[in-house]
């Protein structure tokens, strides 16, 4: 007969573990975004044609973790970096030095938020440093305002190394 009582407890004791565990679970997606830039806020992000330039590993797997407010987001930088740098050859090569994400603000204003990339482009047998950075604000979330910053910062990239790019090819076309 105790073994029948416990057998009921042990099943009810299991189901209330299962649904405090997906219950568990289903707070920390609750608390956590990611941003893997399918849109695109920018024009020149769309409208520009990627450069013949190839990514480190580093790059092409950039994620940056950004913590406000109870709320996690993970930006996959890299995925945006992929469609925009396509080259393969390593004629031009660009590799992370530094990376570095700041997200401000409450619910009550708008959020700020600050990205900040350097990379280092081996061309033509010289390493050139390259810094860029981007804000964004939003009133809608901080992931927002952290989107907006990063495509700000990649924007101004592919701003800088385009030219770079195309002086190298220039002596090669006369």
């Amino acid at each position: 007969m105790l073994q029948e009582r416990n057998r009921p407890r042990s099943s009810r004791g299991r189901v209330v573990a299962g649904l405090t565990l997906i219950l568990g679970l289903a707070l920390f997606a609750a608390c956590r975004s990611t941003e893997d830039f399918g849109d695109v806020d920018r024009e020149l992000l769309v409208s520009m044609p990627p450069l013949p330039v190839t990514l480190s590993s580093q790059l092409r797997g950039l994620r940056k973790r950004s913590e406000h407010a109870g709320q996690t987001t993970v930006y996959k930088v890299g995925h945006l970096l992929r469609r925009l740098f396509t080259a393969s050859d390593g004629r031009a090569f660009l590799s992370l030095v530094d990376s570095e994400i700041e997200v401000l603000g409450d619910p009550a204003s708008a959020w700020r938020s600050t990205y900040s990339l350097t990379v280092a482009l081996q061309h033509e047998g010289r390493v050139e440093r390259i810094e860029a950075r981007g804000a964004g604000e939003s009133t809608v979330s901080p992931r927002d305002a952290g989107k907006l910053a990063i495509e700000q910062c990649v924007e101004r990239l592919l701003q800088d190394v385009a030219p770079r790019i195309a002086a190298a090819r220039e002596p090669l076309a006369r």
